[in-house]
């Protein structure tokens, strides 16, 4: 018989691990993105959009999930803090993430458009709506290494 609880937290350590991870590469391929050209820019927004659909959506569905699963089968109260951390930091990324995935289609938009029109730039209208992504991905980062804390100091 599988053990359910050690599959839970597995799938649990992958997803923060996965989320954390797709966090810091999109912020390598935007950083790429904002200094290529158009067609460039594009094609690496396309891959940014990807990763967010096939990796970092699942993470974020899969990490409340299987928390929410772990400490109800250990027998935590929501009155432990670090749990009660741990579930708004939950939210606060899922926010982010609705609040990113605006940003980075609208860019992809833009880069798309000016490759389209055959623009050997990307429009100027692309730093002022890319530093508005700076700090949302700024604080998912800082959010997903502090969820990363939280399943290694969390108290017993």
């Amino acid at each position: 018989m599988p053990d359910l609880m050690l599959l839970a937290k597995l799938l649990h350590l992958f997803a923060v691990v996965v989320m954390t991870g797709a966090t810091v590469i999109n912020g390598l391929i935007h950083q790429q993105a904002q200094r290529s050209a158009p067609g460039d820019a594009a094609a690496l927004l396309r891959v940014v959009l990807q990763i967010n659909r096939w990796l970092m959506a699942p993470a974020l569905l899969l990490i409340p999930a299987t928390g929410s699963w772990l400490a109800i089968s250990a027998g935590y109260g929501f009155t432990a803090v670090w749990l009660r951390a741990a579930a708004v930091l939950s939210l606060a990324l899922i926010l982010a993430f609705i609040a990113g995935l605006r940003i980075e289609r609208r860019l992809f938009s833009l880069a798309a458009a000016a490759a389209t029109e055959g623009a050997r730039t990307l429009p100027a209208s692309y730093p002022r709506i890319f530093r508005r992504a700076v700090p949302v991905g700024t604080a998912a980062l800082a959010m997903s290494l502090a969820a990363m804390a939280l399943l290694v100091f969390k108290p017993v």
